[in-house]
């Protein structure tokens, strides 16, 4: 998702004069608030847009809020042809506020109130108080506009938890769109595109063809511990498109070639989805691979789940060892 937003989406964002701003709340108590965090995000991708004329947040000033500021009459991004731009929070991993952030269930609210408010367009309880009573603040905000906009971004498996907030905030209701894994046409497109002049058409089809006969189990060169079997059309994996593409780039890179070959992909593949997988368990013990091989797949290839609180109970692994495993990218936790 995040290579998807940032690479993807990102560019296209900006031909609509909206200015993307990302943000990966930290659920930390000692992080700060959530508007905070985004206000600091701001500032900080502000100071990275040189294409914009200066604007300074108050950064002393702790009393105004995110959504104060953004509904000052003063707080106007323009570029340098006098080009209006919208600001765009990125909300990524948006899951992390139901794992990380559920340990603290008051503070996990505050954060979704304060979500609620500034996606709503609602005016925060402690600004309406302050704005009954002060002419000269009522003046500084234009209270009816929203010059900006929120996109959140999380795992399909956490909309329950989602959903149970929409009563709070009704826009994260609607407003969805739901990404699946590439067909073999849409990762054609991704390789050529991507890819420019550095691969043909047919290396683009050749990539793609391997990864589909690797996916579906037939004519696979590959180990069956590392491949899955599905019933259904060929869904490509776009962690795997991109590790087998970025391998092929490195060797055209070590053969100062100008293209990317493809002639030998059928064995040069696998040796690369072999050297992902060993390179997973660098400096881990070797019963963590036979914890993956025999209680996370079968011998024909299909991928099992197994109970995250069962592994340590049962001593398969450590925690520290299975998170090792997920930042390395070769398990999920769901």
């Amino acid at each position: 998702k995040s290579s998807l937003l940032q690479a993807g989406l990102f560019p296209l964002l900006r031909r609509e004069f909206l200015l993307p701003v990302y943000v990966r709340l930290n659920h930390d108590i000692q992080a700060g608030k959530v508007d905070h965090q985004i206000k600091l995000q701001l500032q900080a991708q502000l100071n990275n847009a040189s294409f914009l004329e200066p604007i300074t947040l108050s950064q002393t000033d702790t009393q105004e809020s995110l959504w104060r500021l953004l509904h000052r009459h003063d707080f106007v991004l323009k570029d340098r042809n006098g080009k209006r731009w919208i600001p765009i929070f990125v909300l990524d991993q948006f899951e992390e506020i139901f794992t990380h952030g559920a340990a603290d269930a008051e503070r996990q609210s505050q954060a979704f109130y304060t979500l609620g408010d500034l996606m709503e367009n609602r005016i925060p309880k402690a600004l309406a108080e302050q704005l009954h009573n002060d002419d000269d603040l009522f003046d500084q905000l234009n209270l009816d506009a929203q010059n900006y906009r929120f996109l959140v971004s999380l795992r399909e498996d956490y909309l329950p938890d989602l959903e149970q907030w929409t009563d709070t905030i009704p826009r994260l209701g609607p407003n969805r769109y739901r990404l699946l894994p590439m067909t073999r046409a849409q990762a054609i497109d991704a390789v050529k595109k991507t890819g420019s002049t550095l691969v043909t058409p047919q290396d683009a089809h050749n990539i793609v063809r391997y990864l589909s006969l690797t996916q579906t189990g037939r004519e696979s060169p590959l180990p069956q511990r590392v491949t899955r079997t599905t019933r259904t059309e060929a869904r490509i994996e776009p962690a795997l498109l991109s590790l087998i593409c970025s391998d092929l780039n490195e060797e055209r890179l070590k053969a100062k070639q100008t293209q990317i070959n493809t002639d030998n992909l059928t064995s040069e593949g696998g040796l690369i989805i072999e050297r992902f997988y060993d390179s997973a368990f660098h400096n881990l013990p070797e019963s963590l691979r036979n914890f993956i091989e025999q209680y996370l797949i079968t011998t024909d290839g299909t991928r099992l789940p197994y109970p995250e609180r069962s592994i340590e109970t049962e001593q398969l692994a450590t925690a520290a060892q299975v998170q090792a495993l997920i930042d390395r990218r070769l398990i999920r936790r769901e």
